[in-house]
């Protein structure tokens, strides 16, 4: 992800996991700042409100559980890839 590119405010039913591989992002996880640099990674629960704003050019993993259904059949509407 590009430095200043931000990710909206949204929830989902899934667990997700991020972990950063290089760079920096700082999430807001229901309301609260969170920043999570290189080798570090955040937890969010299912159902909880969350974006992102890429601090630093980032590469990041995100896992989720379930699967994101949404991300597989294109029905997302906050984030486009």
């Amino acid at each position: 992800m590009t430095r200043g590119c931000v990710v909206p405010s949204h929830a989902h039913e899934n667990e997700q996991v991020t972990y950063v591989v290089s760079g920096a992002l700082k999430f807001s996880v229901d309301g609260q700042p969170v920043l999570v640099s290189a080798g570090e990674l955040l937890e969010i629960p299912p159902n909880v409100p969350h974006g992102v704003e890429v601090v630093e050019d980032t590469e990041a993993i995100d896992v989720f559980s379930p699967v994101r259904q949404d991300w597989l059949d294109g029905t997302d509407t906050y984030f486009k890839r």
